[in-house]
């Protein structure tokens, strides 16, 4: 699966795990099932994006992904959730910058990184950087 899913629900969060292409409907589904499956709404996210190739990943897929994420957030009011995404590569930067255009920042806090250590430190609360009203930051070299 092109998307692979670690629970840590003991830390507070899971981690998603982009591998080789990814597809539309691939995208959408990995999540559609991860959250119907698992009770994992009220836990943070580790997008990682290192792996993945996400050349045949549409605006549209990131749009339908956003209204989804948006309407299970909104269950969620008592506790925004947080994503941190690890995008080393430009398209991913754009892509994670695209999504994030699209959610709630009230109930869903995205942040983009560089560096694996920096966006996690960011999602479980360590980073000097969590009072930041922004919603996406993009953190690291992008040069």
């Amino acid at each position: 699966m092109p998307i692979q899913f670690e629970m840590r629900e003991d830390e507070g969060y899971f981690v998603s795990r982009y591998i080789g292409t990814i597809q539309d409907a691939e995208f959408q589904d990995a999540y559609n099932r991860f959250h119907k499956e698992r009770d994992a709404a009220h836990l943070h996210e580790l997008a990682d994006l290192s792996e993945g190739d996400l050349n045949a990943l549409s605006a549209d897929a990131l749009w339908s992904q956003a209204v989804i994420a948006n309407d299970r957030n909104a269950r969620l009011r008592h506790n925004p959730k947080r994503t941190a995404v690890y995008a080393p590569e430009s398209l991913a930067i754009g892509l994670a910058h695209m999504f994030a255009a699209q959610v709630d920042e009230e109930q869903h806090q995205l942040r983009v990184f560089q560096d694996r250590q920096s966006a996690l430190n960011w999602m479980i609360g360590t980073s000097p950087r969590n009072g930041s009203s922004r919603k996406v930051v993009l953190h690291g070299n992008h040069g």
